[in-house]
């Protein structure tokens, strides 16, 4: 099929232009216009030099066709005054067209006539194009099915080639591991443990750099510090890595689900049902909500949206507004997420150092 739309117009044109035109031999009436408007042409550069060997003066070489730019009276013969006779004066039959310094532009009777067949013969083509064009459309939409299917093909080998070039990348020092999906059943909280994890495109740009990245323990749930905690809170400096461990937590769960080796030394967890982010700060101006009302909104649809077997990532909740209140928001919430009903797997990210010390204590 793909070979047959080959043969059906011009590959390599349609690639640099857009432009679908029939090969050769597939549309009668379209090689047939195409060659009255080649047997024009020739015939309109014949009847110049025609002129010019009947105007006869030394100048008359330097005579040449003119196209105004608006596409409107082409094939003008541009004729430099020298190239006319002393006196100046155009023969008779020379009809004047335009004009510029040193140089006058006029049609004969044949180049008018041959002008106008050749306008309607480019029309034609055009029209000729379109309708090979539609035709065209039409054949490959009524194969659709096998473009369908073979379009489904690719991704599906693309995405195996990827997963198997990302799950053939680990090393002694880079590790790529089976995660060990569990039984959700089977534990009374949610699990979700990884042993020298890393975030694999953070990684990845570390080593071309030629700089390494350090690996983290994750441990939620049961076979963490203690029995069934499900929430980590992190705290540390900027640029400590508190938000590139909450982005690798959420990479690491979707690559296990999804069949792939993962970038850590070992890694087990029950099934996630979903992922719920509160990353980063930032308004949306043209619905009037400010920094602190989309922090709110977020971490609203967390609340009500997240079930027992979620993932939830939070990082910096609070920071639109001031640190008495931006404390009490993140203190509700890590406590609404851990120690209710609802005790899904949490990480939350903060400069609120009480906020640890409080949790630690309790």
């Amino acid at each position: 099929n793909v070979k047959e739309f080959e043969t059906m117009f011009d590959l390599e044109q349609a690639k640099r232009d857009g432009a679908i035109k029939p090969m050769p031999g597939v549309m009668r009436e379209y090689d047939e216009t195409k060659r009255i408007i080649f047997d024009l042409k020739q015939s309109l550069d014949q009847e110049l030099e025609a002129e010019k060997e009947k105007l006869g003066t030394s100048g008359a070489r330097h005579i040449k066709f003119w196209h105004p730019a608006n596409g409107k009276d082409i094939y003008q013969m541009e004729v430099p005054d020298n190239a006319l006779a002393k006196n100046h004066d155009a023969p008779s039959h020379w009809k004047f067209m335009s004009k510029k310094k040193g140089f006058r532009r006029f049609h004969t009777p044949t180049i008018i006539r041959l002008t106008a067949r050749l306008i309607n013969a480019e029309t034609d083509l055009e029209n000729l194009e379109a309708d090979a064009t539609r035709a065209i459309y039409e054949k490959f939409d009524s194969q659709r099915h096998i473009w369908t299917s073979a379009v489904t093909c690719c991704r599906d080998v693309d995405c195996l080639i990827s997963l198997a070039i990302v799950s053939s990348d680990g090393s002694e020092q880079t590790p790529m591991c089976i995660p060990d999906i569990l039984d959700s059943n089977a534990h009374e909280s949610p699990i979700f443990e990884a042993e020298e994890a890393r975030h694999p495109v953070v990684a990845s740009m570390l080593e071309k750099a030629g700089q390494s990245f350090i690996p983290n323990d994750i441990h939620l749930g049961v076979g963490g510090e203690g029995p069934g905690q499900t929430c980590l809170i992190l705290t540390g400096p900027n640029m400590g890595g508190k938000s590139t461990l909450l982005r690798q937590t959420c990479i690491i769960a979707i690559m296990a689900q999804m069949g792939c080796f993962v970038p850590a030394k070992s890694c087990r967890l029950t099934p996630v049902d979903r992922i719920f982010t509160r990353i980063g700060a930032s308004d949306r101006i043209m619905s009037g909500q400010s920094t602190f009302y989309v922090e709110l909104d977020e971490t609203s649809t967390i609340l009500h949206g997240a079930s027992k077997n979620s993932l939830v990532i939070l990082d910096e909740l609070g920071r639109g507004t001031s640190t008495f209140d931006g404390t009490a928001i993140a203190y509700a919430v890590v406590k609404k997420l851990c120690e209710s009903k609802l005790r899904c797997r949490t990480l939350f990210a903060t400069h609120y150092h009480a906020l640890a010390q409080d949790f630690a204590a309790s």
